[in-house]
């Protein structure tokens, strides 16, 4: 009987001792961190301009001057915890616009692919950087 309680105690003991920590991790609000002024940069022509992007609610964004359309051109796009975007099909200014975008750990690049129906349908590859552009080689 005595050794039957020793065996309990120490398997009790191990049992304490062996749990992890199950902490819940740090939910990041991923709108929020890439709210602010983007540089970005064409691949397909080097061509680079500043896009603003604004938090509208916890999983959408406005991205202000998107494509270099003027500061008229607003996309709508959805914001996921998994630091991607999807910009659903959307007109502005008589341009039509759709794609994804994969946004870096840090917050500190976004990278779009995503089309453009004028006249004909174009296909872009585009880097959003904060401040200085950066240029990926593809």
């Amino acid at each position: 009987m005595k050794t039957r309680k020793i065996i309990l105690i120490v398997l009790s003991f191990a049992l304490l001792f062996s749990c992890k920590d199950e902490t819940t991790p740090v939910d990041v609000d991923v709108a929020q961190e890439i709210e602010r002024k983007w540089e970005c940069e064409r691949q397909s022509t080097g061509m680079t301009y500043s896009v603003t992007i604004t938090k509208t609610s916890e999983d959408t964004i406005k991205i202000k001057n998107f494509n270099n359309l003027g500061s008229d051109a607003v996309a709508t796009a959805k914001v996921y915890a998994d630091n991607t975007i999807e910009l659903t099909r959307q007109e502005m200014l008589n341009t039509i616009i759709g794609g994804t975008a994969v946004i870096s750990e840090e917050f500190q690049q976004i990278d779009w692919t995503y089309y453009v129906v004028q006249d004909d349908s174009i296909n872009y590859n585009e880097v959003f950087t904060i401040g200085e552009i950066t240029k990926l080689l593809r």
